[in-house]
């Protein structure tokens, strides 16, 4: 897949991440502005998860295009290719990427990952996204730091822990 600064087939500059972010979620008033952002979509989906990661990096930023162009990449790209790049971003700076990083990681079924997944129980920010992709991903383990979120002080969280205790579906959760 190509990545920012090289040629296409026939020589001519690719065009930047920036500049395919900027047309992808332009308002296409005419057919030219439509067709600008339908080659800066298709071209954005074929870097696959050089995107993905382009977008992670930005993931922080409050441009709601830059989540939905993420989870629209995600939604493309299969597990092998989208999951070191939202691994790396569970233990990013911003808490937003870290939360968002969660969320999309919940698109695909990685059990064996969950260890990447609880340090963000701890995290204010990410902790609802962590219980939501720990529930699909049935780590039953895990019921042990879910459970505690039933009590929580935010009701978004309590919400997250019923909702990942019933998707873990695991017998001895039903008391919890």
């Amino acid at each position: 897949r190509p990545s920012l600064g090289e040629t296409n087939a026939t020589g001519l500059q690719m065009a930047s991440f920036d500049e395919l972010l900027i047309d992808a979620q332009r308002y296409a008033t005419t057919e030219e502005k439509q067709q600008k952002k339908s080659k800066a979509r298709e071209e954005l989906f074929a870097r696959g998860s050089n995107s993905l990661a382009y977008l992670m990096s930005r993931a922080h930023v409050e441009n709601m295009w830059i989540r939905i162009l993420a989870e629209e990449i995600v939604l493309k790209l299969k597990a092998e290719e989208a999951a070191p790049v939202l691994l790396k971003h569970l233990a990013d700076e911003h808490p937003i990427t870290r939360k968002s990083a969660a969320y999309l990681l919940g698109y695909y079924e990685m059990p064996a990952q969950a260890g990447a997944l609880l340090p963000l129980l701890q995290d204010e920010e990410a902790a609802g996204m962590a219980l939501r992709t720990l529930g699909k991903w049935h780590v039953t383990n895990a019921i042990p730091q879910i459970a505690p979120f039933l009590t929580h002080a935010k009701e978004r969280n309590r919400i997250f822990a019923a909702n990942a205790l019933r998707d873990v579906g695991d017998i001895h959760a039903a008391p919890d």
